[in-house]
């Protein structure tokens, strides 16, 4: 929601634009990259301490939705830029 409403303000200054972009992805993969990390090596353990023993079965999927959320802010960003651009149509493509 903030990012668009940055997005939606500045929208007239390419360079802004451009800075801003690059600024949230920055911080999304240095924040996402140890917690995806994590639980891609250690998916067991963090089910154990998170839900207990009876969760330990879906430690095997785990890191596959790791990599899931660690793309998902990504292309979430890129999608909420596209709306602020007023191109609706690309984001319809791209979902």
């Amino acid at each position: 929601m903030f990012a668009f409403a940055m997005y939606a303000k500045i929208q007239a200054d390419k360079d802004k634009m451009t800075n801003a972009f690059y600024i949230i992805n920055y911080f999304f993969v240095r924040i996402l990259s140890p917690l995806i990390l994590i639980l891609i090596f250690y998916p067991v353990e963090v089910l154990r301490s998170l839900y207990g023993v009876k969760w330990v079965e879906g430690s095997s999927i785990l890191g596959y939705f790791a990599i899931y959320a660690a793309f998902l802010p990504l292309f979430s960003n890129a999608k909420t830029l596209a709306y602020s651009l007023g191109k609706l149509l690309d984001v319809s493509k791209l979902i």
